[in-house]
């Protein structure tokens, strides 16, 4: 397999003929996997050095991380745009309301 990826970079028609076969059985699969995203801690504590530099209260920060992590908790960590559609049209069937108990942050729980 390595020699067929090698040749494929210098062959111009085996690199057609290898992407052509890749398309045909893997394109759905490809294109799924290019509109997703994994969200990691990585991820978490780069917007928490961006809200830092922005000058937010740590309890702001604290807050605003909770409510992402129950989000990207709900959502496995994985962002995809079916994903994010099904989860705020599951926020609008909660009528968009929160309690002290609810799992799930609204647009209206935090500015």
């Amino acid at each position: 397999m390595v020699r067929v990826v090698a040749t494929a970079r210098v062959d111009p028609t085996l690199r057609e003929f290898l992407l052509g076969l890749i398309k045909e059985y893997l394109g759905d699969y490809l294109t799924a996997i290019q509109g997703m995203y994994r969200v990691g801690e990585g991820d978490i504590e780069e917007f928490i050095r961006a809200k830092r530099l922005k000058g937010l209260s740590e309890k702001t920060i604290r807050d605003e991380v909770k409510y992402i992590r129950r989000a990207l908790a709900e959502l496995d960590w994985t962002l995809t745009p079916e994903g994010i559609r099904e989860y705020l049209a599951s926020l609008r069937e909660d009528g968009g309301e929160t309690t002290s108990s609810s799992t799930r942050p609204t647009a209206s729980s935090h500015s």
